[in-house]
């Protein structure tokens, strides 16, 4: 049976995180909150305990997983860290950024077969606290079975793992609601591998130049992978969820379908609320407030499953922050369901909607 343990940043419940840590070291996983999204995690030096995480998540077997650190003692146990790079360390961790280095001394497993380890310091206190107290790096995937969108707070994991996991510590609502960024610094010229909560431009006053292919958003589809959130779907709610170029565009096929009597939801700033008509609308936060959309983004689409709608609508959107992050993410989310116009739409949706099949 799974335990539950709530508790705050602000109020740490000691015995909760000495129980949750006692699992850690007994080999089980445990779902807690960093200020990302939640994660599912076990020890990373116990590679039976590591490969359950695979398991329980249904995840490929080469999809690296991100180690979680609460020290640079602990980060040296894991990956070979150059000395320049110690100092650059210091200043932007603990944070919402993962850098791919060196492997150390980590299984297959955890690295994917890689010569190189995905570590990050979360910033989240409780986080922090899990992992002294389990006397070990914690190596934690998003909480969330593969392909489906990151928990952004408890209830999600208990929806995905309750029974799978020993324990699920309840935080509260994920700070910024969207995964690190990730940074190969493992060579140069340094890499942006998954765009996230921590802004390029904001890490270029500490690393320098970064390079941003422009092919971020698009899925590998073969060959090895550094980090993950780069292989395979990806943040996908289970029910098809169609990109538009822009709001003019969404407003004519959410008219389409309210002709064919189907029912959809249009995930949208609130901004253009008023603007769209159907069924149901989930208001992603305001566009003048990036931060809200980060944070609102992978609950909406959890929220979309939910409800009583077939298929979702949403539209790209242009932020001044975490605008690289949601675009990923909401491209990633629709995979092929990307529209150009309503002729495009609707040749793409009789795809997926038997109705409309000939």
């Amino acid at each position: 049976m799974t335990r539950i343990i709530k508790m705050s940043e602000k109020r740490i419940d000691k015995k909760g995180i000495k129980y949750a840590a006692n699992q850690i070291k007994n080999g089980k996983l445990v779902v807690f909150p960093t200020e990302t999204v939640y994660g599912i995690g076990a020890n990373a030096f116990n590679e039976k305990a590591c490969k359950e995480i695979f398991k329980v998540k249904n995840r490929a077997a080469d999809n690296p997983l991100i180690v979680h650190v609460c020290s640079f003692g602990q980060l040296k146990e894991v990956a070979v860290i150059p000395d320049n790079i110690m100092v650059i360390l210091k200043r932007l961790w603990p944070g919402p950024v993962t850098f791919i280095f060196k492997n150390r001394d980590l299984s297959k497993t955890v690295t994917a077969g890689l010569n190189t380890v995905a570590v990050r310091m979360p910033r989240n206190k409780i986080a922090l606290e899990l992992i002294k107290e389990s006397d070990a790096p914690i190596a934690a995937p998003s909480a969330n079975i593969s392909t489906f969108p990151s928990a952004t707070e408890a209830k999600h994991a208990v929806a995905d793992f309750f029974g799978k996991v020993a324990v699920i510590i309840d935080g509260g609502k994920s700070a910024f609601g969207l995964e690190s960024t990730v940074i190969d610094i493992s060579k140069k010229p340094y890499r942006l591998l998954r765009p996230g909560s921590y802004d390029v431009s904001e890490l270029e006053k500490f690393l320098g130049k970064i390079y941003v292919s422009g092919k971020i958003n698009k899925t590998v589809k073969k060959g090895r992978v550094l980090s993950p959130g780069m292989k395979y779907r990806h943040y996908s709610p289970k029910k098809p969820l169609f990109l538009f170029n822009n709001i003019r565009e969404l407003i004519s096929a959410s008219r389409f379908l309210e002709s064919k009597g189907i029912k959809f939801a249009a995930l949208i700033p609130s901004e253009y609320s008023k603007k769209v008509n159907g069924n149901e609308k989930i208001i992603l936060g305001s566009e003048s407030k990036a931060s809200e959309i980060a944070r609102n983004l992978f609950s909406s689409f959890r929220k979309l499953d939910e409800i009583d709608a077939e298929i979702g609508l949403i539209v790209d959107m242009k932020l001044d922050s975490f605008d690289l992050a949601v675009r990923n993410r909401v491209a990633k989310a629709a995979g092929e369901n990307k529209v150009r116009n309503l002729s495009h739409f609707i040749r793409l949706f009789k795809e997926v909607h038997s109705s409309l099949r000939e």
